[in-house]
This record gives C-alpha cells, structure tokens and sequence, in this order.
C-alpha cells in the first residue's frame, strides 16, 4: 500500500474558493457535551469506514487527534494511521479548518476552538495489504455487504486530552442486521430500513474494550452461575450457528466458573467471524472475538473452539481484573512493553488447560500430553531470551518471533509454579488461589507495580517463589519440569514425556492430590 504523505499548512486566502463544505445540518446546531461518533453501514460497502465526529467546545489542549499506535493484549505496533484515505476538520459554518498530518498516526487541527466536526474514511484492515506490521485480523475491521466486524481502535481516532472522558457512539445499520457487542445501547430508533443505536462509553480505554459484530448473524444465551453468556456469530455460507458453539463451550464454562469460584462479571459476549482464514482470538473484558476458518461444525472445530473459549474467557481475569501499571491507562500513542506478560498469556495458557483437567473434561493422561506437546513446540524457540525479556522486546520483530512461547514455555511454567506454590504451603493454596487473592485485590480499577510484583507475590506465598520467577522468568535456564513434577509422582524424561507413577510416595501422592482439584 501507500504511505500517506504529510500534509502542509493550507493558507485560507488561497483555498477558500475551492473549499470543501458540509451543510450547517450536518455539522449539527447543537454542540454535543461529549465527542460523538456517527458511523452508518451500508449495505453497499467499498473497504472503506466513513466516520463522522461531532466535536464539543475544543480548547487549545485539543489540537491532536490521534489513531493508535497499537492496542492492549496485542502486544505489536500497528500505526493505524496507515489506513486513514481523507481526513478533514470543518466548524460551523461548514468550512474547512486547516490540519495537517504530524508523523504516522496524529492530525494537527490548526485552530481546535473552531472546530465543530471532523470527517474521515479508513480502511478496513482485513483487505488491505501492508508492506510491514500486518495487523492481527481478530483485532482488525471488516466492512462487507452482510456484515461489519469492528475493533475501535482500528476504525475511530481520539483526543490523547480526552482520552479518560466518555464518549458517544452512534451506529447506524440495515434494519435487519443483528448487533453484538458488550456495549449496552441507551436508545435505538427504527428510521424506515435502518436502525440507530447509541452508545454512551465511560472512556475510550473502553470503547477500544468493546468490539463489534454487525450482520446478518446467528444469536444463542444462556445463563451460567451469575453471568449471562451471549454468542453472536457469522458465517459466510452459514454452516456455523451460535447455539452449536454455545453448545460446545458449555461444560467449559462451567468448568471456568468452578476454576473461578463465580465470574467477576454479570454478562459476556462471544463474537465468531467464520470466512476464509484462521488467525486466533482477542481478549476484552466482557467480550472476545474470534476470526476462524468456515467450515462444517464437526468434530475439529468442536474441539478447536474450547480450546480458543478457554483462554480468552480466562483473560477475564488475567489481565483485565490483575492489571499492571503498565497497560492502565493504555498508552495508545506509543507502545509501552510490560515484563509480565508470561503471567497474562503464559499463565492463563496454563488455567485454560487445567481448568479443563479440574473440571473433568480431560484426563490426567490427556493433559501432560497437551504439556508434552507444548514443550515440543517451545524446543523449537529461541532460548537465549527469558519470558520477562519477551515481553520487554514484544513490540520488536525479535520479541514478535518468538511470542507464540508464551503459550508453550510460558503454560509449562504456570503449570511448575503451581506445583511449588502448593508445596511451599502445605498443600493449603496453589496458584489458582494466589490467583483469586489477586483478583480481589485489585479487580478492574487497581493495578500493581512492575517492579514489585515478584515481591507480592512470595508475600502471598513463600520467599522461594520469588527466587523461582528470578531463576526462571527472569533468566534462561531450562525449566526445572523433571524436579518439579516428581513432587506430583510423575517422571519426566525428553525422550518419554510425562509418566505417571503408580506406587508415588505418600507426599508425593498428597500433593498429587491436592493439584489436581480446585481448593
């Protein structure tokens, strides 16, 4: 594709004639209290998102509007920027104020105080080449004939001034269309063969937190525990239902709420995009997205999906109620790595497969297979980089090469850890339980130091935790996988996998015990 180029001051005197404008309708009499998105979906979509934004009284602190450089639990750059086709600013009278775009991602608005409305057209990003940072398609944009699939980070730009400020949506879709999304609409107003529905959102953290599902869609629900499960799918020719992914996933949630105790939440949405391609998932706090391949339900994409569903609900927890300094506020101008991402992927890579172990959804024989073949795959990685410099180096092309570890290496070790946890305490608390005192610690509004989080962590446990996460996390020396998992009664040996042993000691059959159930 082609870089847009930075644009130049416009001299009003030498322009005015030639000016673009939108009627004074259109640029609205009343001045909303807050930003205000307007974006319709048409039927007849060309790639490309047409956003209209009603601006309240700038001031001189409003003179950038940003797109993102990246967005939580991507961990890549994606310089949004890239897609934006036309960008202009109008005030009140319809005329064009002056901008000019100011490095990849910002426009420069040459006089904020006049300015009453801002239009621009972006790219969907699931049909748009890039020559470098290809944008993950479960945390992108589609816009097609029969359905929009939106991230907002990738369709809708922000003030950094306001950034902590709520903000209104308007979407505005064919009649027929069903929407999914987290988000709760305060109004929705039938005009003839469409339909508006508005959205207030606390912030824009937020509205980047809720993506959306727009089409012709299948829609299933059901209430587990104290949480009410949507699913909202599309599937190009129809072969997938919601009610059948529903089906499938079930006993998972179950299983997840037993691992949890109760969801921290009341309500979740589940979004499937069923076309051409299989990239994976993306976590958000009452939500996930998934772009899969489109296939017959059969047995594969049975046992596929529970496999994505666990670990994206697990996300409920880590990060989105365990958060570090780092990613809160988000720093969507500029990419800020975290070093604990071995605890928010590697460590809910480990709760996703042993809360099906825990929940009798898999044997014990099943589960160190999934391990075996984990440890396989990490065999295969780099191994002169440590967990905690991989997220450090995530945004970089050596940390995004060797990023899939953090569901190999980064699983295994959650797996070790437990086992020590549990040790070190009698058997009275392992690493789900450090894991819920975290939660209720710190839920969606705290967040904890980056540096001290090792700290806290042999507070709620033992000092040889610390010492632990330093040798392993830290550093690069292979996982000590055989010693600890003798502690369970179970041999390990490269060339066997994991054994179970059938005459255990009795302190390693207590403690085999304790870790394979909920406590």
């Amino acid at each position: 594709m082609r870089f847009l180029k930075l644009g130049v001051w416009v001299g009003l005197c030498l322009v005015i004639a030639c000016q673009k404008k939108v009627s004074q309708t259109e640029t609205s009499a009343v001045v909303p209290d807050r930003v205000t998105y307007h974006l319709a979906l048409q039927a007849e979509a060309s790639d490309l998102f047409s956003v209209r934004v009603d601006l309240p009284l700038l001031s001189e602190a409003d003179q950038v509007f940003q797109f993102c450089a990246t967005a939580p639990g991507t961990y890549q750059v994606m310089d949004i920027g890239r897609l934006v086709r036309t960008f202009d600013v109008y005030d009140e009278k319809g005329q064009l104020v002056p901008v000019k775009q100011q490095g990849v991602n910002s426009w420069l608005i040459s006089d904020p105080k006049s300015a009453r409305v801002i239009r621009y057209t972006i790219a969907e990003t699931f049909d748009t080449e890039l020559d470098e940072h290809p944008i993950y398609q479960m945390a992108g944009t589609s816009i097609e004939k029969d359905h929009a699939f939106i991230c907002a980070h990738a369709v809708f730009g922000f003030f950094p001034n306001r950034q902590t400020q709520a903000l209104d949506l308007k979407l505005d879709a064919p009649k027929d269309w069903q929407v999914g999304t987290a988000l709760t609409p305060y109004e929705t107003v039938d005009n003839g063969n469409r339909t508006v529905r508005a959205y207030t959102v606390e912030d824009y953290d937020t509205f980047v937190d809720s993506p959306i599902l727009a089409g012709t869609l299948s829609v299933a629900e059901e209430q587990i525990g104290t949480c009410q499960f949507q699913v909202f799918s599309y599937s190009k020719s129809g072969k997938v239902e919601s009610q059948a992914i529903l089906d499938a996933v079930r006993e998972d949630l179950e299983g997840l709420r037993a691992f949890l105790k109760q969801f921290p939440i009341d309500h979740y949405v589940f979004l499937f995009h069923f076309e051409d391609r299989t990239v994976g998932a993306w976590e958000h706090s009452y939500s996930s997205d998934y772009v899969m391949s489109e296939k017959n339900f059969d047995k594969s994409l049975k046992e596929r999906i529970p496999d994505f569903v666990n670990h994206e609900t697990f996300h409920m927890v880590t990060p989105l109620h365990i958060r570090s300094e780092k990613i809160v506020p988000y720093n969507f101008v500029e990419p800020q790595p975290t070093r604990h991402i071995w605890f928010f992927e590697g460590v809910t890579e480990w709760a996703a497969q042993t809360l099906q172990l825990r929940g009798g959804l898999v044997t014990l024989e099943e589960y160190l297979r999934s391990m075996k073949q984990k440890l396989f795959y990490s065999n295969f990685m780099a191994k002169d980089i440590s967990l905690a410099d991989m997220g450090l180096q995530s945004f970089t092309p050596r940390g995004q090469s060797v990023f899939g570890n953090f569901y190999m290496k980064g699983a295994l070790n959650g797996m070790l850890l437990d086992i020590l946890i549990l040790e070190k305490s009698g058997g009275k608390q392992g690493l789900r339980e450090v894991i819920l005192q975290l939660k209720e610690k710190y839920g969606p509004k705290r967040v904890f130091k980056e540096d001290a989080f090792y700290d806290e962590l042999a507070a709620l446990t033992d000092p040889a935790i610390k010492t632990y996460l330093e040798t392993y996390v830290d550093g690069t020396e292979e996982l000590p996988i055989r010693e600890m998992m003798n502690k369970v009664g179970i041999d390990f040996t490269l060339a066997n996998g994991f054994t179970v042993l059938e005459n255990p000691t009795p302190e390693q059959l207590a403690l085999r015990e304790v870790w394979l159930k909920n406590l």
